[in-house]
Formats: structure tokens, C-alpha cells, sequence
């Protein structure tokens, strides 16, 4: 099962990977313009500087953006297309899992779930690709969460506490007295 929070960090996750393709990319450029001009050198580092300063801003929706963050991220748009082109991308998925949308009629959400497959294709970026396939496979679990709105956020919270006892105990020798102390522990 997939819920909200894996289908969002997974496409956060190609985000980045597209923001570090650029940076890679820019810096095996820099080894090519060893004989370059200063200026264009200077202005070269400037950008492999903007991109690595936009790691945390990429993860904010645009309307939280501050007037530094939303210069630096004109300047990077406007050089690199496709990181605008990725953002907007994932701006798109992450407003149609916002809460509005639940309750919403089934085939309306899947429609928009096909378009934005269908605009993932057409963008040809391959970090997308496995996203776009992650959502195809498990699409009826990710629509199912537009019927309630409920994410199994609890359970995971619950399992991450058993998780946490175990380690802070050292495991477990005997079963039957670590169901004790569960029980004990979480009532």
C-alpha cells in the first residue's frame, strides 16, 4: 500500500534529482571552460551557487516563497527551463493531493491523475519516469484516499514508536513479556 506522504516524497525526491542533474552537469561544464573568460566563469559558479541554494526552496509551494527565494528562483527558471518545467510538474500533483479534492467525484480525480501522467510523458524528464510508473501501479490506493481523506499516518506513527521501544530495549528475549510491556507502554 502507498500513501500520500511515499507519493509525495518520491516525487519531491525526482525533483531534486533533476536539480542535481543541472548542478552536475554545470560543474562537468566548468572542466570544458578552463581557458574561459573570468566574467564567464564568475557567472558560471553564480549559477551552480543558485542551484545548490535552491535545494530547500524547491520543497516550498510558490505562494510561500520570499522575495530573496522567489529572485533566486527567476534567475534559475529563466536559465534552466526544465527545472521550472519539473517544479511546476510537482506543483501540480501536490495541489491536487490537497484536501479540496476529497469527496470530489472518483472519475474527475482519476481524469486529472491521467492528465497529469499524460503531462509527465510530454515533458520527456526521466526522473518523472518512475514516479509516473509508481502512481500507474498503485493508482487505485492513491485514488482511494480522495474517498475519506484518511492516510494510514497513524499506524505508521504507531510503528515507528514500537520501533523506537525496541531499539531503546535492545530487542526482545522473551515475546510474551514484550507484548506486556507494549501493552503497558501504548495504553
Amino acid at each position: 500500500m502507498i500513501d500520500k506522504f511515499h507519493v509525495i516524497k518520491h516525487l519531491l525526491d525526482a525533483l531534486q534529482q533533476v536539480r542535481k542533474q543541472l548542478k552536475t552537469q554545470y560543474i562537468n561544464q566548468e572542466t570544458i571552460l578552463v581557458k574561459a573568460d573570468t566574467d564567464e566563469q564568475q557567472t558560471h559558479w553564480s549559477y551552480i551557487e543558485l542551484l545548490e541554494r535552491s535545494r530547500y526552496i524547491l520543497f516550498k509551494m510558490q505562494d510561500e516563497w520570499e522575495e530573496d527565494e522567489l529572485e533566486i528562483m527567476q534567475q534559475l527558471f529563466y536559465r534552466f527551463p526544465i527545472l521550472e518545467t519539473a517544479y511546476r510538474i510537482t506543483q501540480k500533483l501536490r495541489l491536487w493531493y490537497q484536501g479540496k479534492n476529497i469527496g470530489k467525484s472518483m472519475d474527475k480525480i482519476e481524469q486529472e491523475l491521467y492528465n497529469w501522467c499524460d503531462e509527465v510523458n510530454q515533458s520527456k524528464i526521466a526522473a518523472f519516469r518512475g514516479v509516473r510508473k509508481m502512481i500507474e501501479k498503485h493508482q487505485d490506493d492513491i485514488v482511494n484516499y480522495f474517498k475519506e481523506g484518511q492516510t494510514n499516518a497513524k499506524a505508521e506513527n504507531m510503528n515507528g514508536k514500537i520501533q523506537r521501544f525496541l531499539a531503546n530495549n535492545f530487542g526482545i528475549k522473551d515475546r510474551d513479556f514484550f507484548m506486556y510491556r507494549i501493552a503497558g507502554y501504548f495504553a
